[in-house]
């Protein structure tokens, strides 16, 4: 079977340089990711390492990213993203099938945890910067992304509801389901494309 030379990007590849990152999007990486979240026996672990190999699907301003670096004793986030304005991104990744919201619209308890940890996270960067910015140059108060689920399981409702959680929480935290991770990509890979 032909394989290509990795070294060379396809035709309809766009890598993005930014202070020596080379952030990469191309139609096989979108139609790989949407492969992946179509199969729902994928670990969080899969999916961990997909986004490690492409991280311009957590952020497309990336110029770093820390995949599970130890903060202390107490603190591992999934990922912890610098971004090209100098900023922190700390990223809390969960199961494609976990619920966002209950049946009433309220916070469900496999969201709730995701959204402790990264409250818990920014505090701990307030209560110990200096021994952050030892590891995370720079590093204040980051901003949290938390991925989970899909648009199948929050429906038209959930999805309502899922943006006025986004609003309020919008100077802390985005949530964001696997859907939006990979529409965003497919807009930015569409953008790019068109002349």
């Amino acid at each position: 079977m032909f394989r290509p030379d990795p070294s060379i990007p396809p035709r309809d590849s766009f890598l993005f340089r930014v202070f020596g990152a080379t952030l990469s999007l191309n139609r096989e990486i979108l139609d790989e990711f949407a492969v992946l979240l179509s199969q729902s026996s994928q670990s969080e672990q899969t999916l961990h390492d997909f986004l490690k190999d492409h991280p311009i699907l957590l952020d497309p301003l990336a110029t770093k990213v820390h995949s599970k670096v130890q903060f202390g004793s107490e603190y591992i986030p999934d990922f912890v993203v610098r971004r090209l304005d100098d900023e922190y991104l700390v990223v809390e990744i969960e199961k494609t099938l976990d619920r966002l919201f209950t049946q009433e619209g309220n916070i469900h308890h496999q969201l709730a945890e995701p959204l402790r940890q990264i409250r818990d996270f920014q505090a701990w960067v307030d209560d110990h910067g200096a021994y952050a910015r030892s590891k995370l140059p720079g590093i204040k108060r980051p901003y949290g992304l938390i991925v989970i689920g899909k648009d199948e399981l929050i429906g038209t409702v959930g999805r309502t509801i899922l943006m006025r959680e986004n609003l309020q929480r919008r100077a802390e935290v985005q949530i964001l389901t696997y859907d939006d991770l990979l529409n965003r990509a497919s807009r930015i890979y569409e953008n790019l494309l068109a002349d």
